[in-house]
């Protein structure tokens, strides 16, 4: 079996066998190879450099990938259901659409990747997700512990249950996402609309009981306040 270039159909490894099922794959030079649509599943691509590869659509579940350069990758699509990628490079990887339940990704640099509508759920993300695309992502569950989210893209993700302790998320978009607890964050108020609730709250004495049940929902929200003010 032959792994190609993605451009020139230059062969950049013979392989035996006909299948890449469980293949040893460990520290090849897979650069800009295509491996779209194949079945890598148990594979071990431990410390393979795989930049600007082509794994669009491919099967990589449980596969090892630690240690391996996936730098502008393309994965969209791709399955990666309990497959080992912790110390990898994927700084602007494309994700996009991969299922990722399980997926292990613990100090790895994933800054600039897109995660846009993949399914992160369970998966460990203790890593740098710094300017990340997780947009639309189902983050359910996922361990993002002390992960760097700063200028994240977390717009309509679904954080329900994930575990955001010391993460930072210092100017992360977080508009119209699920908080831990389920609820719905809402967009910022603009300064103007906020002073004009505080000019209209200082002026009606009767609001200081629906003040105190509005101020619930504030509350359960200030993981996210503390994390990214």
């Amino acid at each position: 079996m032959e792994i190609k270039h993605k451009s020139n159909d230059e062969v950049l490894l013979h392989f035996d066998g006909s299948s890449l099922v469980g293949a040893n794959l460990a520290d090849q030079k897979l650069a800009e190879a295509d491996l779209s649509n194949q079945d890598l599943s148990g594979a071990d691509l431990s410390g393979a450099d795989l930049r600007r590869a082509k794994l669009k659509e491919a099967n990589l579940k449980t596969a090892d990938l630690r240690g391996s350069m996936l730098c502008n990758a393309d994965l969209q699509a791709a399955d990666l259901t309990e497959a080992l990628l912790n110390g990898t490079d994927a700084t602007d990887a494309n994700f996009s659409g991969a299922l990722m339940q399980g997926t292990k990704l613990q100090r790895s640099d994933l800054s600039d990747a897109n995660f846009s509508g993949a399914d992160l759920s369970g998966a460990d993300l203790r890593a740098k997700l710094y300017g990340a695309n997780l947009f639309q992502a189902d983050l359910t569950g996922a361990d993002l512990t002390a992960a760097n989210l700063q200028y994240a893209n977390l717009k309509l993700a679904n954080l329900t249950d994930a575990e955001l302790t010391n993460a930072d998320m210092q100017n992360a978009s977080l508009d119209g996402a699920i908080d831990p607890q389920g609820e719905r964050i809402r967009p910022a108020a603009s300064e103007s609309t906020a002073s004009e609730s505080t000019a209209s709250e200082s002026t009606a004495s009767e609001s200081t009981a629906s003040e105190s049940t509005a101020s619930e929902p504030a509350k359960r929200r200030s993981w996210w306040k503390l994390r990214s003010g």
